[in-house]
């Protein structure tokens, strides 16, 4: 299934594409804005790390309560969403609230717009985000070339403690209960990486399961060389090891900001920003008033 995906055939990168792709979205908005003092690459993902945090938290505290696939799925539209534009040109507080409220839709969990603000709290637009969420969920959904299908590591990451408790924990549940507990945690915490760009779900899945061994202390080492490694060759036996070595060290080493810098590379998103592109601003408004007068005056002329 993953392997004729689009996430497979079309989101999935090397290190120096996700940097080029960075790097050129930042570029392009630097070339046509007016501004001269824009954020630097290094400075949009200070930005975007703090508003990933941002959005698993709301998608943790939001009810009704969202699946932890339902969250990744949540977390990757954001991310995708940002590969290929900069933060400058569509601010992540409107786009992270909208892939909330897309994930809702296609993870079919049903929610009037009315319930889905009324998760949004101190907000001092609150009486028009749910304008801002329809006039925007469009734009997501093409941003994201209506590739919505999302496959996280959390179903096959499942499939393995199932399969290991059938097999080797039949007698010991809570070893079972432990693995999974701590597994999730590693799976949580890949969101804010950048692994699902660079390796198969189930490959993240694999890396939870051992980290998970090691840190709930739960002997699986006959499972992995049988059921694992037991029908490789050894060259991708040391394929696949590299591969969860590089995964183990991305969540690992992910970058820790200061709250003080990135409150200060906020501030300075705040004065560069498009603001033809924020549903608050008049010239936003004018904007869209323009175009819909573009399209009726189109109508008015070549419509019966």
């Amino acid at each position: 299934m993953y392997h004729l995906s689009t996430q497979y055939n079309q989101w999935l990168f090397t290190v120096e594409q996700l940097k080029e792709l960075r790097t050129n979205a930042n570029n392009d908005y630097i070339r046509k804005s007016n501004s001269t003092n824009c954020l630097t690459v290094d400075e949009e993902a200070m930005v975007l790390r703090y508003y990933e945090l941002q959005l698993k938290d709301f998608c943790e505290k939001f009810e009704p309560p969202m699946t932890k696939m339902a969250i990744a799925v949540c977390m990757q539209y954001f991310k995708r969403f940002y590969l290929n534009n900069s933060v400058m040109d569509y601010h992540p507080k409107d786009i992270y609230l909208i892939c909330v409220y897309l994930t809702c839709k296609t993870e079919e969990l049903r929610i009037s717009i009315t319930d889905f603000v009324a998760n949004i709290k101190n907000d001092p637009d609150l009486d028009i985000i749910g304008d801002i969420l329809l006039s925007y969920e469009l734009l997501l959904i093409e941003k994201l070339k209506f590739q919505l299908v999302i496959h996280t590591a959390y179903r096959p990451f499942e499939g393995l403690v199932i399969d290991l408790k059938t097999h080797y924990l039949r007698d010991n549940v809570n070893d079972a209960d432990r693995l999974r507990l701590t597994g999730y945690k590693f799976l949580d915490d890949t969101l804010l990486t950048d692994v699902y760009f660079l390796f198969p779900p189930s490959q993240i899945a694999l890396t939870a399961l051992l980290f998970a061994s090691v840190k709930a202390t739960v002997q699986i080492d006959e499972y992995i060389l049988k059921h694992i490694y037991g029908s490789l060759e050894s060259v991708q036996m040391q394929n696949v090891k590299e591969t969860i070595r590089l995964i183990a060290n991305a969540v690992r080493e992910q970058v820790k900001y200061k709250k003080g810098e990135v409150k200060q590379v906020v501030e300075k998103l705040d004065k560069c920003y498009n603001i033809l592109n924020d549903p608050r601003s008049e010239e936003y408004k004018k904007k869209r008033f323009e175009q819909f007068q573009i399209i009726t005056d189109y109508e008015a002329k070549h419509l019966p």
